[in-house]
């Protein structure tokens, strides 16, 4: 990959990888499958909210929140599985922090 798509991956969040010419095709079908199911099921978690009387921009932002929660517990997990005692603390402090952030701002909002 050269320099500058490497720079404009990293740029956007990214991590380059190389991919073989002949196996390009399978590595963009993947990620059109991964991408569109994403979408759809963000969709209907936030339509389902909706339904639950949630108003829309709550409902529209509640599906990302519970994922990077879920990513967080995630990474706790990993942590307590590799024995990793100082990052596990460090993982529920910063997990702790951010729930802390989120509930002030939501009770503060109504």
């Amino acid at each position: 990959m050269p320099c500058a798509s490497r720079q404009i991956a990293r740029a956007l969040g990214g991590s380059p990888v190389h991919i073989a010419l002949d196996k390009k095709t399978l590595y963009h079908a993947a990620a059109t499958l991964a991408s569109g199911q994403v979408l759809a099921l963000v969709e209907a978690a936030t339509q389902l909210l909706i339904s639950l009387g949630m108003k829309c921009n709550e409902a529209a932002r509640s599906p990302e929140e519970i994922a990077q929660g879920y990513q967080g517990r995630s990474r706790l997990a990993a942590r307590v599985l590799a024995q990793d005692s100082a990052g596990t603390t460090a993982e529920l402090e910063r997990s702790s922090a951010a729930i802390k952030t989120k509930l002030k701002v939501r009770v503060g909002n109504r």
